[in-house]
Protein backbone atom coordinates (compact mmCIF):
# COMPACT_ATOMS: atom_id res chain seq x y z
CA UNK A 1 0.00 0.00 0.00
CA UNK A 2 2.80 2.15 0.89
CA UNK A 3 4.05 1.59 -3.26
CA UNK A 4 0.71 3.51 -4.24
CA UNK A 5 1.04 5.99 -1.60
CA UNK A 6 3.69 7.31 -2.94
CA UNK A 7 2.91 6.82 -6.59
CA UNK A 8 -0.22 8.85 -6.03
CA UNK A 9 1.38 11.34 -3.59
CA UNK A 10 3.93 12.11 -6.87
CA UNK A 11 1.54 12.33 -9.61
CA UNK A 12 -1.47 12.80 -8.62
CA UNK A 13 -1.73 14.67 -4.76
CA UNK A 14 -5.57 15.31 -5.21
CA UNK A 15 -6.10 11.42 -4.70
CA UNK A 16 -6.18 11.65 -1.05
CA UNK A 17 -8.83 14.03 -0.84
CA UNK A 18 -11.30 11.83 -2.17
CA UNK A 19 -13.77 9.42 -0.20
CA UNK A 20 -13.20 5.67 -0.45
CA UNK A 21 -15.19 5.22 -3.14
CA UNK A 22 -14.58 8.05 -5.44
CA UNK A 23 -10.73 6.84 -4.99
CA UNK A 24 -12.18 3.61 -7.00
CA UNK A 25 -14.21 5.51 -9.52
CA UNK A 26 -10.65 7.11 -10.26
CA UNK A 27 -8.60 4.35 -10.55
CA UNK A 28 -11.00 2.40 -12.34
CA UNK A 29 -12.05 5.45 -15.06
CA UNK A 30 -8.00 6.18 -15.64
CA UNK A 31 -6.20 2.66 -15.30
CA UNK A 32 -5.17 2.40 -18.55
CA UNK A 33 -2.73 5.96 -17.74
CA UNK A 34 -2.83 5.01 -14.51
CA UNK A 35 -0.90 1.39 -14.88
CA UNK A 36 1.65 2.62 -17.64
CA UNK A 37 2.92 5.18 -14.53
CA UNK A 38 2.83 3.19 -11.80
CA UNK A 39 4.79 0.18 -13.82
CA UNK A 40 7.72 2.69 -14.31
CA UNK A 41 7.37 3.58 -11.05
CA UNK A 42 7.22 0.46 -9.35
CA UNK A 43 10.28 -0.93 -11.40
CA UNK A 44 11.93 1.63 -10.08
CA UNK A 45 10.86 1.76 -6.11
CA UNK A 46 11.45 -2.17 -6.39
CA UNK A 47 13.99 -2.99 -8.84
CA UNK A 48 15.53 0.11 -9.25
CA UNK A 49 15.42 0.28 -12.56
CA UNK A 50 14.31 2.99 -15.41
CA UNK A 51 11.63 1.96 -17.75
CA UNK A 52 11.81 4.25 -21.13
CA UNK A 53 8.31 2.43 -22.17
CA UNK A 54 6.37 -0.91 -20.99
CA UNK A 55 7.95 -2.94 -23.06
CA UNK A 56 11.65 -2.14 -21.45
CA UNK A 57 10.51 -4.99 -18.76
CA UNK A 58 11.08 -7.30 -20.96
CA UNK A 59 14.68 -6.11 -20.49
CA UNK A 60 14.22 -7.21 -16.54
CA UNK A 61 12.96 -10.69 -16.66
CA UNK A 62 15.79 -12.15 -15.44
CA UNK A 63 15.44 -10.12 -12.10
CA UNK A 64 12.20 -11.37 -11.62
CA UNK A 65 12.12 -13.96 -9.01
CA UNK A 66 9.37 -15.85 -7.35
CA UNK A 67 9.41 -12.97 -4.22
CA UNK A 68 9.82 -10.04 -6.24
CA UNK A 69 6.64 -11.23 -8.59
CA UNK A 70 4.62 -11.53 -5.55
CA UNK A 71 5.82 -7.89 -4.79
CA UNK A 72 4.90 -6.34 -8.34
CA UNK A 73 1.52 -8.23 -7.95
CA UNK A 74 0.81 -7.38 -4.41
CA UNK A 75 1.38 -3.71 -5.22
CA UNK A 76 -0.28 -3.80 -8.01
CA UNK A 77 -3.68 -5.15 -6.86
CA UNK A 78 -3.77 -2.08 -4.52
CA UNK A 79 -4.07 0.05 -7.84
CA UNK A 80 -6.27 -2.13 -9.96
CA UNK A 81 -8.51 -3.39 -6.58
CA UNK A 82 -11.41 -2.05 -5.24
CA UNK A 83 -13.20 -2.07 -1.89
CA UNK A 84 -12.27 -2.61 1.50
CA UNK A 85 -9.97 -5.67 -0.12
CA UNK A 86 -8.51 -4.33 -3.18
CA UNK A 87 -10.77 -6.97 -5.13
CA UNK A 88 -9.88 -6.85 -8.30
CA UNK A 89 -11.39 -9.93 -10.55
CA UNK A 90 -8.87 -10.71 -13.38
CA UNK A 91 -11.35 -11.68 -16.14
CA UNK A 92 -12.82 -10.63 -19.19
CA UNK A 93 -14.90 -7.62 -19.33
CA UNK A 94 -17.25 -6.28 -22.17
CA UNK A 95 -16.83 -2.98 -23.93
CA UNK A 96 -17.59 0.24 -21.66
CA UNK A 97 -17.75 -2.70 -18.39
CA UNK A 98 -15.29 -2.58 -15.21
CA UNK A 99 -15.11 -3.48 -12.27
CA UNK A 100 -17.26 -0.93 -11.20
CA UNK A 101 -20.16 -2.11 -13.65
CA UNK A 102 -21.02 -5.20 -11.33
CA UNK A 103 -22.36 -5.16 -7.83
CA UNK A 104 -21.94 -8.49 -6.90
CA UNK A 105 -20.55 -11.79 -7.67
CA UNK A 106 -24.34 -12.83 -8.98
CA UNK A 107 -24.44 -9.46 -11.17
CA UNK A 108 -21.29 -10.72 -13.13
CA UNK A 109 -21.54 -14.34 -13.14
CA UNK A 110 -25.28 -13.66 -14.43
CA UNK A 111 -24.05 -11.21 -16.73
CA UNK A 112 -21.28 -13.42 -18.05
CA UNK A 113 -23.64 -16.66 -18.03
CA UNK A 114 -25.99 -14.86 -20.47
CA UNK A 115 -22.88 -13.56 -22.85
CA UNK A 116 -21.02 -17.31 -23.05
CA UNK A 117 -24.96 -18.60 -24.25
CA UNK A 118 -25.76 -16.35 -26.64
CA UNK A 119 -21.97 -17.09 -28.36
CA UNK A 120 -22.60 -20.52 -28.11
CA UNK A 121 -26.10 -20.12 -29.71
CA UNK A 122 -24.12 -18.26 -32.27
CA UNK A 123 -21.30 -20.76 -32.56
CA UNK A 124 -21.45 -22.42 -36.32
CA UNK A 125 -19.55 -25.79 -34.62
CA UNK A 126 -22.73 -26.01 -31.89
CA UNK A 127 -25.36 -26.22 -34.23
CA UNK A 128 -27.63 -27.92 -31.38
CA UNK A 129 -27.71 -25.34 -29.13
CA UNK A 130 -30.60 -22.87 -29.74
CA UNK A 131 -31.26 -21.70 -26.68
CA UNK A 132 -30.09 -20.43 -23.58
CA UNK A 133 -29.72 -22.86 -20.61
CA UNK A 134 -30.84 -21.61 -17.23
CA UNK A 135 -28.75 -19.85 -15.04
CA UNK A 136 -27.59 -21.99 -12.20
CA UNK A 137 -24.52 -20.33 -11.37
CA UNK A 138 -21.50 -20.52 -13.56
CA UNK A 139 -18.77 -19.39 -12.51
CA UNK A 140 -16.03 -22.08 -13.42
CA UNK A 141 -12.71 -20.82 -11.55
CA UNK A 142 -13.02 -17.30 -12.01
CA UNK A 143 -9.24 -15.65 -11.42
CA UNK A 144 -9.27 -12.66 -9.20
CA UNK A 145 -6.71 -10.65 -6.38
CA UNK A 146 -7.05 -9.48 -3.08
CA UNK A 147 -5.71 -8.38 -0.11
CA UNK A 148 -7.44 -10.77 2.66
CA UNK A 149 -6.81 -10.70 6.42
CA UNK A 150 -4.20 -7.72 4.91
CA UNK A 151 -2.42 -10.06 3.17
CA UNK A 152 -2.35 -10.40 -0.71
CA UNK A 153 -3.20 -13.45 -2.19
CA UNK A 154 -4.55 -15.23 -5.65
CA UNK A 155 -8.19 -16.08 -5.76
CA UNK A 156 -10.06 -18.97 -7.40
CA UNK A 157 -13.89 -18.92 -7.07
CA UNK A 158 -16.15 -21.58 -8.38
CA UNK A 159 -19.59 -23.02 -7.64
CA UNK A 160 -20.02 -26.03 -5.65
CA UNK A 161 -20.91 -27.70 -9.22
CA UNK A 162 -18.09 -26.58 -10.86
CA UNK A 163 -15.69 -27.54 -8.16
CA UNK A 164 -16.48 -31.03 -7.87
CA UNK A 165 -17.15 -31.33 -11.39
CA UNK A 166 -13.53 -30.89 -11.67
CA UNK A 167 -12.54 -33.00 -8.99
CA UNK A 168 -14.66 -35.85 -10.60
CA UNK A 169 -13.35 -35.71 -13.93
CA UNK A 170 -9.49 -35.70 -13.06
CA UNK A 171 -10.31 -38.72 -11.01
CA UNK A 172 -12.12 -40.76 -13.81
CA UNK A 173 -9.51 -39.55 -16.78
CA UNK A 174 -7.35 -41.78 -13.79
CA UNK A 175 -9.49 -44.23 -13.55
CA UNK A 176 -10.31 -44.73 -17.46
CA UNK A 177 -6.21 -44.57 -17.55
CA UNK A 178 -6.07 -47.38 -14.84
CA UNK A 179 -8.61 -49.54 -17.01
CA UNK A 180 -6.63 -49.06 -19.92
CA UNK A 181 -3.15 -47.49 -19.69
CA UNK A 182 -2.39 -45.05 -22.29
CA UNK A 183 -0.01 -42.42 -23.26
CA UNK A 184 -0.13 -39.64 -26.00
CA UNK A 185 2.83 -39.69 -28.60
CA UNK A 186 3.91 -37.13 -31.16
CA UNK A 187 1.57 -37.68 -34.95
CA UNK A 188 2.83 -38.31 -38.06
CA UNK A 189 2.07 -34.55 -38.45
CA UNK A 190 3.54 -32.90 -35.60
CA UNK A 191 5.72 -30.27 -35.97
CA UNK A 192 5.13 -29.26 -39.70
CA UNK A 193 5.14 -26.55 -40.86
CA UNK A 194 2.26 -24.32 -41.16
CA UNK A 195 1.20 -20.82 -41.95
CA UNK A 196 3.51 -18.95 -39.16
CA UNK A 197 3.66 -21.83 -36.70
CA UNK A 198 3.60 -25.62 -36.52
CA UNK A 199 1.29 -28.38 -36.38
CA UNK A 200 0.73 -29.71 -32.59
CA UNK A 201 -0.32 -33.53 -33.91
CA UNK A 202 -0.71 -35.86 -30.87
CA UNK A 203 -1.70 -39.99 -30.89
CA UNK A 204 -2.63 -42.31 -27.95
CA UNK A 205 -0.86 -45.38 -28.01
CA UNK A 206 -2.67 -48.12 -25.70
CA UNK A 207 -1.07 -50.62 -26.82
CA UNK A 208 -3.41 -52.45 -29.27
CA UNK A 209 -6.59 -51.02 -27.30
CA UNK A 210 -6.72 -48.13 -29.39
CA UNK A 211 -10.03 -48.60 -30.68
CA UNK A 212 -11.48 -50.16 -27.01
CA UNK A 213 -10.03 -47.06 -25.43
CA UNK A 214 -11.04 -44.40 -28.13
CA UNK A 215 -14.98 -45.65 -27.55
CA UNK A 216 -14.67 -45.24 -23.76
CA UNK A 217 -13.36 -41.73 -23.94
CA UNK A 218 -16.03 -40.68 -26.54
CA UNK A 219 -18.82 -41.87 -24.06
CA UNK A 220 -16.73 -40.15 -21.23
CA UNK A 221 -16.63 -36.47 -23.43
CA UNK A 222 -20.03 -36.73 -25.13
CA UNK A 223 -22.45 -38.37 -23.13
CA UNK A 224 -20.97 -38.56 -19.54
CA UNK A 225 -18.92 -35.31 -19.28
CA UNK A 226 -21.87 -32.97 -19.23
CA UNK A 227 -24.54 -35.16 -17.81
CA UNK A 228 -21.96 -34.78 -14.51
CA UNK A 229 -22.02 -31.06 -14.45
CA UNK A 230 -25.69 -30.62 -15.11
CA UNK A 231 -26.10 -33.14 -12.21
CA UNK A 232 -24.19 -31.07 -9.71
CA UNK A 233 -25.69 -27.89 -10.99
CA UNK A 234 -29.20 -29.20 -10.47
CA UNK A 235 -28.65 -30.84 -6.75
CA UNK A 236 -27.15 -27.63 -5.35
CA UNK A 237 -30.06 -25.52 -7.48
CA UNK A 238 -32.41 -27.74 -5.47
CA UNK A 239 -30.64 -27.83 -2.23
CA UNK A 240 -29.15 -24.40 -1.57
CA UNK A 241 -26.54 -24.43 1.36
CA UNK A 242 -25.97 -21.16 2.33
CA UNK A 243 -21.90 -21.99 2.40
CA UNK A 244 -18.83 -20.69 0.69
CA UNK A 245 -15.82 -22.99 1.32
CA UNK A 246 -12.76 -21.68 1.15
CA UNK A 247 -9.04 -23.59 0.51
CA UNK A 248 -5.83 -22.29 1.76
CA UNK A 249 -3.06 -23.16 -0.38
CA UNK A 250 0.98 -22.38 -0.76
CA UNK A 251 3.28 -23.51 -2.29
CA UNK A 252 6.82 -24.36 -0.43
CA UNK A 253 8.89 -20.87 -0.87
CA UNK A 254 5.52 -19.25 0.25
CA UNK A 255 5.45 -17.10 -3.09
CA UNK A 256 1.75 -18.40 -4.52
CA UNK A 257 -0.18 -17.91 -1.45
CA UNK A 258 -4.22 -19.08 -2.87
CA UNK A 259 -7.19 -18.87 -1.46
CA UNK A 260 -10.26 -21.18 -3.75
CA UNK A 261 -13.70 -19.91 -2.43
CA UNK A 262 -16.50 -22.68 -3.24
CA UNK A 263 -19.77 -21.26 -3.88
CA UNK A 264 -23.03 -23.51 -3.00
CA UNK A 265 -25.70 -21.85 -4.11
CA UNK A 266 -26.83 -18.69 -5.86
CA UNK A 267 -28.49 -16.60 -2.73
CA UNK A 268 -24.70 -16.29 -1.20
CA UNK A 269 -23.38 -14.69 -4.00
CA UNK A 270 -26.06 -12.69 -4.34
CA UNK A 271 -24.93 -11.09 -0.88
CA UNK A 272 -21.74 -10.97 -1.82
CA UNK A 273 -20.34 -7.47 -3.12
CA UNK A 274 -17.19 -7.13 -4.20
CA UNK A 275 -16.52 -3.56 -2.48
CA UNK A 276 -16.92 -5.96 0.70
CA UNK A 277 -15.48 -9.00 -0.20
CA UNK A 278 -14.09 -10.35 3.19
CA UNK A 279 -16.84 -9.12 5.03
CA UNK A 280 -19.19 -10.26 3.02
CA UNK A 281 -17.84 -13.88 2.39
CA UNK A 282 -16.92 -14.44 5.68
CA UNK A 283 -20.85 -14.27 7.15
CA UNK A 284 -21.05 -17.74 5.16
CA UNK A 285 -17.55 -19.08 5.84
CA UNK A 286 -17.76 -23.06 6.53
CA UNK A 287 -14.30 -24.30 7.27
CA UNK A 288 -15.48 -27.91 7.35
CA UNK A 289 -15.07 -29.69 3.67
CA UNK A 290 -16.97 -32.73 4.97
CA UNK A 291 -19.88 -32.17 2.99
CA UNK A 292 -18.20 -31.60 0.10
CA UNK A 293 -15.97 -34.70 0.36
CA UNK A 294 -19.33 -36.92 1.07
CA UNK A 295 -20.73 -35.44 -1.56
CA UNK A 296 -17.97 -36.15 -3.85
CA UNK A 297 -17.18 -39.22 -2.96
CA UNK A 298 -21.49 -40.14 -3.83
CA UNK A 299 -21.33 -39.05 -6.99
CA UNK A 300 -17.73 -39.98 -8.01
CA UNK A 301 -18.65 -43.42 -7.32
CA UNK A 302 -21.94 -43.24 -9.20
CA UNK A 303 -20.15 -42.21 -12.24
CA UNK A 304 -17.35 -44.70 -11.82
CA UNK A 305 -19.66 -47.46 -11.92
CA UNK A 306 -20.91 -46.16 -15.27
CA UNK A 307 -17.66 -45.69 -16.33
CA UNK A 308 -16.76 -49.66 -15.18
CA UNK A 309 -20.47 -50.87 -17.20
CA UNK A 310 -19.38 -49.36 -20.31
CA UNK A 311 -15.88 -50.40 -20.40
CA UNK A 312 -17.49 -54.17 -19.79
CA UNK A 313 -19.63 -54.07 -22.88
CA UNK A 314 -16.75 -52.71 -24.89
CA UNK A 315 -14.24 -55.40 -23.70
CA UNK A 316 -17.21 -58.09 -24.20
CA UNK A 317 -17.97 -56.34 -27.70
CA UNK A 318 -21.67 -55.93 -27.04
CA UNK A 319 -20.94 -52.01 -26.91
CA UNK A 320 -22.68 -50.15 -30.16
CA UNK A 321 -21.40 -46.30 -30.23
CA UNK A 322 -24.38 -44.02 -31.37
CA UNK A 323 -21.89 -40.75 -30.88
CA UNK A 324 -21.51 -38.35 -33.67
CA UNK A 325 -18.72 -36.95 -33.85
CA UNK A 326 -16.98 -34.04 -35.13
CA UNK A 327 -14.38 -33.50 -37.13
CA UNK A 328 -11.35 -32.74 -35.10
CA UNK A 329 -9.59 -29.28 -35.34
CA UNK A 330 -6.52 -28.65 -36.92
CA UNK A 331 -4.61 -27.20 -33.80
CA UNK A 332 -1.76 -24.80 -34.73
CA UNK A 333 0.65 -23.67 -32.51
CA UNK A 334 3.38 -20.63 -32.74
CA UNK A 335 6.96 -20.90 -32.66
CA UNK A 336 7.49 -19.81 -28.70
CA UNK A 337 4.45 -22.21 -27.80
CA UNK A 338 6.43 -25.29 -26.56
CA UNK A 339 8.88 -23.22 -24.48
CA UNK A 340 6.15 -21.39 -22.80
CA UNK A 341 4.28 -24.35 -22.13
CA UNK A 342 7.30 -26.00 -20.63
CA UNK A 343 7.90 -22.62 -18.78
CA UNK A 344 4.53 -23.16 -16.98
CA UNK A 345 4.84 -26.69 -16.53
CA UNK A 346 8.36 -26.40 -14.44
CA UNK A 347 6.52 -22.89 -12.55
CA UNK A 348 3.94 -25.83 -11.50
CA UNK A 349 6.25 -28.12 -10.70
Amino acid sequence: MFVLNRFMTKYHPEFFSLSKEKQDEFKINNIDELESKFKKFIYKQILNVELKNENDAEKYEHLITPEILLELNTQSTYLRGIGNNYFYLNEWFGDNENMLTFKTLYDYDFDNHNFQEEALINEKHFPEKTEKSPYKMRMNFYWARAIINNKFHYLHLASSAMYLHSKIEEELEEFIKELIPHEYEEGKDFGKKESSGFVLDFKLNANGKEKELQDLKDYYNYKLNNKIYDELQDYFFNNPMNSIWIKEQNNESKTDPTLTYIFSDINVIKDVRFSHWEQDTNKYKTEDLSTLNNLFDSFFNKYKQEIKSVYNSIIEGSYVSDIKKKKPLKVVANEGFIDDLNKILDDED
